[in-house]
């Protein structure tokens, strides 16, 4: 997945980089988000590559904390498929913004790049601490699904991370550029969506609470700050009128 988003990214950027900019860019700024980024997520990459599958004979379920301990034996491929299709909807969400005339196309930069920083952080941490996963604990599971790679990316949780900055960076950006309308309801949506997405991987015996709170928080901070970043001074909404190229569908 790392590599689809760097992907889409770029594409994104260089048709971005060709309308009047509502958000600030600098070359030094761009810089100092992308390319740590970059270095941390191809690490993991290779990491990932060369990881070992851990013996699983030594584990206990006493060597879990308390809070977490709940979710062993967890485990719903239903669950699992319906994750993947709320994660798609709100890593998607945030690009129905460019149907918005009001809202400039440079918005999709800051769009990759919250993505390409949550991304990054989510598989550092995972081949870093290489944590089993929930599932790995119960005994109903064939062995063959139990000792793979992906069994030990648990913390912290990708999916959970992902659908907030998906979900946040939509609302966050048509709230910036929609001051003047009542949006009181729209963060509670994307909350409650990209919560359901932390719930079903709970649910699905993927990760343990801690894994998913620590993805919501991740997400969440990506998506306010690198938005925040790049803001001009002033209402955002006024400096709108001097877009002069947007996507038109």
């Amino acid at each position: 997945m790392f590599k689809k988003i760097i992907y889409v990214i770029i594409c994104l950027m260089a048709h971005s980089l060709l309308v009047c900019n509502n958000y600030e860019f600098t070359a030094l700024r761009e810089t100092m988000i992308i390319a740590p980024s970059l270095t941390i997520g191809a690490y993991s990459l290779y990491k990932a590559n060369n990881l070992e599958v851990t013996n699983i004979d030594d584990l206990s379920i006493q060597n879990i904390n308390r809070f977490d301990r709940n979710a062993v034996g967890n485990y719903s491929e239903r669950a699992s498929d319906i994750s993947d299709y709320l994660l798609y909807a709100c890593i998607i969400s945030p690009f129905a913004l460019n149907f918005n005339h009001q809202i400039p196309t440079n918005a999709n930069i800051i769009i990759g790049e919250s993505y390409l920083v949550t991304s990054s952080l989510v598989y550092f941490s995972k081949t870093t601490f290489q944590r089993k996963r929930p599932y790995v604990y119960n005994n109903n599971i064939p062995t063959q699904t139990l000792q793979t790679k992906d069994s030990q990316y648990s913390f912290f949780s990708g999916h959970t991370a992902l659908a907030f900055n998906g979900a946040l960076l939509t609302a966050k950006i048509y709230d910036d550029f929609h001051p003047d309308k009542d949006n009181k309801y729209i963060y509670p949506i994307a909350l409650s969506v990209a919560s359901a997405v932390g719930v079903l991987r709970y649910k699905a015996g993927k990760h343990f609470p801690t894994d998913i709170i620590t993805g919501a928080i991740v997400g969440t901070v990506s998506a306010f700050l690198i938005t925040e970043v790049h803001k001009k001074g002033g209402n955002s909404n006024e400096t709108n009128t001097t877009i002069n190229f947007s996507f038109h569908f």
